[in-house]
């Protein structure tokens, strides 16, 4: 395995979370913790360890923007470049938009 994604997203009311991993060349789940933290990231690396795989091998991680995500994955897969997934990167960006959207909106006069 050479590319992996990274992410989480909650389980029931926003509350309980879950980390889920996925092998992107092939689409398929590799690994889910209950966990969103760097040690997640950690303990995935085991896995893939346990079940044969190289941590150094890794070239690429997709992930968001959690700094623990970041962190894990820069300390677990040394060789992996880090991308951020859309979603994300759509939501800062459209984010700031509104808000130099509100802020034009107090300076400007209306008819």
């Amino acid at each position: 395995m050479k590319r992996a994604a990274a992410g989480d997203t909650s389980s029931r009311y926003w509350r309980n979370y879950i980390s889920l991993f996925f092998d992107l060349d092939v689409r398929r789940l590799l690994y889910g913790s209950e966990e969103r933290d760097q040690g997640t990231v950690s303990a995935f690396a085991a896995d893939m360890s346990g079940h044969g795989g190289d941590p150094d091998q890794m070239q690429q991680v997709c992930c968001d923007m959690r700094a623990a995500y970041i962190h894990g994955v820069s300390d677990c897969f040394p060789n992996a470049e880090i991308s951020f997934d859309r979603f994300h990167i759509m939501k800062i960006g459209n984010h700031a938009v509104d808000q130099v959207r509100r802020e034009e909106a107090k300076t400007t006069d209306v008819c």
